[in-house]
């Protein structure tokens, strides 16, 4: 009853509020008729007059028939999907017109595409990557000279990009650059390098030392070991195309042999059209005497500030010889990270002796290398543990991956050669341990591969022909050559380092040290053999027993006289490689002072069967 009193009286309070009316307007309604809905409208047609322009029969399409320029200023084009596509149809139309394109579109692709390789998806900058290397592999080097500057630009942008994932990526760029114009990255060091430290370091906060330290790869998806391994085998190969630029600017003052066919023209030119030059060497001569002091000392200045660096990696890496064993056992990254460490040095090496060759220890023995040389020799030799395959670290390639570590042991022998030839009573000790290591590779067959042959023969030439002196305190010299002796004679003879190797014997003949060994005697005078035997001969191998002879070597000569009619008898059979006819084996008969009869009837007998072209000279041999 209570409830309903209340409610009874919150009625009442209701009522008896003032409330506010609104006069009710009444509803206006439109006349009659006009509440009908219009359907007369005009339509207006979208035309887009790019659309229905016919192209031409001749005309680059893609798969959507779309032309280049179409496909070209789509990849500016806010969509990922859109310039993704763009790129897969470029690729598709440079499958087949890769010529046209080049010669056409060449500009408007390299300035369309690689501002792509700092697009933030990685599927659009690979592909921009893959068009480049197509292009780059397609046409000529000098084409890129007047573009070059746009793509270094972009190249040292991405190597300084915030996101890792592009600086990954610039590594594929410039993988491409040193495979195809590996001249002009050369040409832009200065600006090249600097960035590439930048990938695995940065600079001290410290005023005083304007040096380098290596940082952490935070927010990769790879071990910073790993891709310190990525950086440094590209700044290997970074330096080979230096090296490589500087030699051919070494050589390109020498003169050239130029061969005409009288046949064909009765002119002979006596000067060179100065006209006919390319684009890159108009340049180079535009260049000249400005800005070339900066270029050469490129390398040079940052000497110490590599090595720095490359001495903090092998502190990171440096293995623990807790174990007592022959052979210091290396990880397959740590073998890698040696590998790349010694390949940098080397190319340094050679570099700095062809820029200072007066001061080149000076420069490259800085206190850095002497500690990690120190570290090195503590722990010669390395190896790697023989337990089945091993993972191949990426940016590596396969074939230099070797468990015994060859190629790593004789750069740091080489390395140590080239820089003590006054050896003090510390370094004796480490010169014998080097030099053991150095002879159980000539005397054990198979122990290296091919690509380590070359550095033993650069080897060789150090210990024998220029430190043969000093590295006598350390071991019998003559042992050594006698073993070096025995390796070339059992080495194929299609192997291009034989030659090599043999070129660096006939020099011994200069050292009195060893040219009046037992076994070097022995040698000289079997040389002449090789004209009796042998199918083919090199031009240099034959140049050196040339260069013997007119030395007045009594050894050889005498061999030589020996052996007259068996190299006649050969001498229809052998080829000389790298040379048009084979007057020069004619020419070794020269040297002999006296010919006996014998010898001379021989000749005569040579002369009436051998061809029109070298009855002259056997006629001038015997008139001597």
């Amino acid at each position: 009853m209570g409830k309903n009193q209340k409610h009874k009286k919150m009625l009442k309070s209701e009522k008896a509020k003032v409330k506010m009316r609104v006069k009710s307007e009444k509803t206006k309604f439109l006349p009659k008729g006009l509440n009908v809905t219009k359907t007369d409208f005009k339509v207006k047609a979208i035309v887009l007059p790019e659309q229905l322009k016919s192209h031409g029969g001749s005309e680059l399409l893609s798969k959507r028939k779309l032309n280049v320029k179409d496909i070209l200023s789509r990849l500016n084009h806010h969509n990922v999907s859109v310039k993704n596509d763009c790129c897969e149809e470029l690729k598709q139309v440079m499958v087949y017109h890769i010529e046209e394109i080049v010669d056409q579109y060449l500009s408007q692709i390299l300035h369309g595409v690689t501002p792509l390789i700092l697009d933030k998806e990685k599927k659009v900058r690979v592909n921009a990557i893959k068009i480049l290397d197509t292009i780059l592999e397609k046409a000529e080097g000098t084409k890129f000279v007047p573009f070059f500057q746009i793509l270094a630009s972009y190249l040292r942008c991405s190597m300084t990009n915030i996101d890792k994932n592009i600086q990954e990526d610039s590594l594929l760029f410039l993988d491409s650059l040193l495979k195809y114009v590996p001249h002009l990255v050369a040409e832009n060091r200065e600006k090249i390098l600097p960035n590439l430290f930048s990938l695995i370091s940065k600079f001290r906060n410290d005023s005083k030392n304007m040096g380098r330290t290596l940082t952490i790869n935070l927010g990769s998806k790879i071990t910073a070991v790993k891709w310190r391994i990525q950086v440094l085998s590209r700044l290997n190969s970074f330096l080979s195309a230096v090296l490589s630029a500087e030699k051919q600017t070494n050589t390109k003052g020498t003169c050239q042999e130029i061969v005409i066919n009288a046949g064909d023209s009765s002119r002979i030119p006596i000067h060179v059209n100065p006209y006919k030059r390319n684009c890159l060497e108009l340049r180079l001569a535009d260049d000249e005497g400005r800005g070339d002091e900066e270029k050469e000392d490129a390398i040079m200045k940052n000497m110490k500030v590599l090595m720095g660096l490359l001495y903090e990696v092998w502190l990171e890496v440096i293995p623990d010889r807790s174990m007592e064993t022959e052979n210091t056992l290396l990880t397959s990254d740590t073998a890698a990270v040696l590998g790349c460490i010694l390949n940098i040095l080397y190319l340094q090496l050679d570099y700095c002796k062809r820029k200072s060759p007066a001061d080149y220890k000076k420069e490259f023995c800085t206190t850095d290398y002497q500690n990690f040389m120190k570290s090195v020799l503590s722990q010669f030799p390395f190896s790697q543990p023989s337990d089945g395959k091993k993972r191949i670290s990426k940016g590596l390639d396969s074939s230099s991956v070797d468990p015994k570590c060859v190629k790593e042991n004789l750069t740091v022998c080489y390395l140590f050669a080239s820089l003590n030839h006054n050896l003090s009573p510390v370094q004796v000790t480490h010169a014998q341990n080097l030099l053991n290591y150095f002879t159980t590779c000539l005397v054990t067959r198979g122990y290296m591969h091919d690509s380590s042959s070359t550095l033993l023969v650069e080897l060789v030439s150090t210990i024998l022909l220029k430190n043969a002196n000093s590295w006598s305190r350390t071991q019998d010299i003559e042992d050594v050559l006698k073993k070096t002796l025995n390796f070339h004679d059992f080495l194929a003879h299609s192997l291009k380092v034989k030659d090599e190797l043999f070129d660096t014997l006939c020099d011994v003949t200069t050292i009195p040290l060893l040219n009046r060994t037992e076994c070097y005697q022995k040698w000289l005078s079997n040389l002449p053999l090789i004209l009796t035997t042998r199918k083919t001969i090199s031009s240099k191998m034959l140049d050196k027993l040339l260069l013997i002879a007119k030395q007045g070597n009594t050894l050889f000569l005498s061999a030589l006289e020996e052996n007259v009619n068996s190299i006649l008898k050969n001498f229809s059979t052998i080829q000389v490689e790298g040379k048009p006819n084979k007057m020069h084996i004619l020419y070794l008969f020269y040297y002999i002072k006296d010919l006996n009869l014998v010898e001379r009837d021989h000749l005569r007998s040579f002369k009436s069967d051998c061809e029109m072209i070298y009855k002259p000279t056997v006629d001038y041999i015997l008139c001597k």
